[in-house]
């Protein structure tokens, strides 16, 4: 399906020299005279590396037919991971880089929103928290800090994040799995 590029919006995917993009960000620019132009920031679903192209704003451009599916987490093996679609019970298998950036994060058996073109995962859509548990940390030593002193903690997935002096190993914590940070202890 075609679309002009002074349609194009944050989250869209696109095709383009034989690559599948994501729009990651949109700048009109009209300078007065002659057609609009639009400077669109696209990431390469493939390797995640980000380039910025100019278009007129009336230019045409393949939009890439992508489905939003509710897919389950169920292995990672090596640097290809496998899901499981519940509604027609399929299985899907990946190796791409943008989802190989969440190996630490992703959790067996949870469901996650997946972006799926041609059967290919193309993103996962994390949620906002993310309910972990520790597996290791030291034990924290109270000192003279200027500010609140923190540790290194693995949690579930094998991730490791910084972390409050008083948190101990098995304590529940909630994380953003965007920025990989803590944000407080689960209740």
């Amino acid at each position: 399906m075609k679309a002009y590029t002074g349609d194009l919006k944050k989250g869209d995917f696109i095709k383009l020299d034989n690559q599948t993009y994501q729009v990651v960000e949109t700048e009109f620019n009209y300078r007065g005279r002659g057609s609009a132009l639009i400077k669109i920031k696209l990431k390469d679903i493939t390797n995640s590396n980000t380039i910025t192209k100019t278009f007129k704003t009336d230019e045409e451009v393949e939009l890439k037919d992508v489905v939003v599916k509710k897919l389950t987490f169920l292995y990672q093996e090596g640097d290809r991971f496998y899901f499981l679609d519940n509604d027609n019970y399929e299985q899907h298998e990946t190796s791409n880089k943008a989802v190989a950036e969440l190996k630490g994060i992703l959790q067996e058996g949870k469901d996650y929103l997946c972006y799926v073109a041609d059967n290919n995962i193309l993103q996962i859509k994390l949620p906002n928290r993310l309910k972990v548990q520790v597996l290791q940390t030291e034990a924290g030593v109270k000192g003279n800090r200027v500010s609140a002193g923190r540790k290194p903690a693995v949690v579930t997935g094998g991730l490791t994040i910084m972390v409050p002096l008083f948190i101990s190993q098995g304590d529940q914590i909630i994380i953003n799995p965007e920025t990989q940070e803590y944000i407080q202890r689960a209740k």
